[in-house]
C-alpha cells in the first residue's frame, strides 16, 4: 500500500473461532550485531475497515534505516466484535511479540530484542495504542497515538461526519456478513474528504454519517456514559504510563483535535513524560502518504521530532 515494501514474512498470532488473524513482520536488513527492537504499529479504520498493509510511508523506511524490527497487526473488526475484542487482539499480539517471534526471527539466523517495544497507532488504532499504554506492558517503552480518538462521549461523535453519503443497502453486506481481521484499504488517503469510498470503508462512512459509534463499537447507547468511561483513554493515565508522543492536525475534521489536546493535558497532569504537537494546517491521515525523503515536510508535520522521541526512549 502506498508504495510501501511487502512485508518479511507474515505470521499467524492466534485463531478464535476458526479466523486466523494474522500480523506482518518486515525485518532489517543486518547492520550491526545490535539485536534490533521492535516497533508495533496498529492501523486506523474506525476499527471497521483497513489491515496492516495500512502503513504511513515513513515507517517501512525509518524502522529499516534505524534497526527495528516492524509488525504491523490485523486485528478482528467491528460491528461483528466489539471494541474490547479488537484491544484483546492487539494485546495478545504484543504477548506474541514477546513469546514467539524471537523464535521465528532466530530461525532465520537473526535476533530481536523483544524488551524494548514501542507502539505506534492512528485515529481508532492510536486509541488502542493509548490503552495498551494503560496494560502497563513491561516491555513497552514508548507510545505514540497520531490524531487519536480516546472516546466517543464528545458531542462530536454524537452529529454526523465529513464523509460520501451512503445507505444501508450499500454497506449491509458488511454488517451481516462474517467477522473479519482485516479488509483492503480502499480508501486515498492522498484526498481529504476521500472522493470515493468504496469496500468495507463504505461501512465506515455510514458509521460516522449515522453517528453510530456507541452502538457498533460497544453495544450500548450514547447516554450509557460509565459503560463508555470505562474505554476512555483520558481517564486512565497513572503515573506509571509510558512515555507518550501525541500528534494531532488542528484541522482535524474527522477526530476533533480536542481529543488530542485533552489527552496530553491528561498525561501531563499525571507526570507522565511526554511530547504533545498540534500539527499546523493538518487534517486526520496527514502522515500516510509524506514523502520519507522530504525532510523539510517531516519536520514541518512533526514527524522527525516524533521518531526521536521514540529512538530514545527505545535507547
Amino acid at each position: 500500500m502506498y508504495g510501501n515494501p511487502e512485508p518479511t514474512f507474515i505470521a499467524i498470532y492466534k485463531t478464535v473461532d476458526g479466523l486466523p488473524i494474522p500480523l506482518d513482520v518486515y525485518l532489517p536488513t543486518p547492520s550491526s550485531d545490535n539485536a534490533p527492537p521492535i516497533v508495533v504499529y496498529i492501523h486506523s479504520g474506525c476499527l471497521v475497515a483497513n489491515d496492516s498493509s495500512d502503513l504511513p510511508r515513513y515507517l517501512p523506511v525509518f524502522c529499516e534505516r534505524d534497526n527495528y524490527v516492524l509488525v504491523s497487526v490485523n486485528f478482528r473488526q467491528v460491528p461483528q466484535v466489539k471494541f474490547g475484542d479488537c484491544l484483546r487482539d492487539v494485546k495478545d499480539a504484543l504477548t506474541w511479540c514477546e513469546t514467539t517471534l524471537p523464535t521465528l526471527i532466530k530461525e532465520r539466523g537473526r535476533s530481536v530484542d523483544s524488551g524494548k517495544v514501542a507502539v505506534i497507532g492512528a485515529s481508532s488504532g492510536a486509541w488502542l495504542a493509548l490503552l495498551v499504554g494503560a496494560e502497563l506492558f513491561p516491555n513497552v517503552k514508548v507510545v505514540v497515538a497520531m490524531y487519536p480518538m480516546t472516546n466517543v462521549t464528545d458531542e462530536s461523535f454524537r452529529q454526523p461526519g465529513p464523509v460520501p453519503p451512503t445507505t444501508l443497502d450499500d454497506v449491509r453486506e458488511y454488517i451481516d456478513g462474517p467477522t473479519v481481521a482485516g479488509s483492503i484499504p480502499e480508501t486515498d488517503h492522498s484526498v481529504f474528504p476521500p472522493p470515493i469510498t468504496t469496500g468495507r470503508a463504505r461501512a465506515v462512512a455510514y458509521l460516522a454519517q449515522e453517528a453510530l459509534w456507541t452502538q457498533w463499537l460497544f453495544g450500548v447507547e450514547p447516554n450509557e456514559r460509565a459503560e463508555l468511561d470505562k474505554w476512555d483513554a483520558r481517564k486512565l493515565v497513572t503515573a506509571k504510563w509510558p512515555p507518550t508522543a501525541v500528534l494531532h492536525g488542528d484541522i482535524d475534521m474527522l477526530v476533533q483535535s480536542s481529543n488530542g489536546a485533552q489527552m496530553a493535558a491528561a498525561l501531563a497532569d499525571a507526570g507522565v513524560q511526554s511530547m504533545y504537537r498540534s500539527v499546523r494546517g493538518a487534517n486526520h491521515f496527514f502522515d500516510i502518504v509524506l514523502d520519507p525523503k522530504d525532510e523539510a515536510t517531516l519536520e514541518a508535520h512533526s514527524i522527525t521530532e516524533m521518531w526521536r522521541f521514540v529512538a530514545e526512549n527505545l535507547s
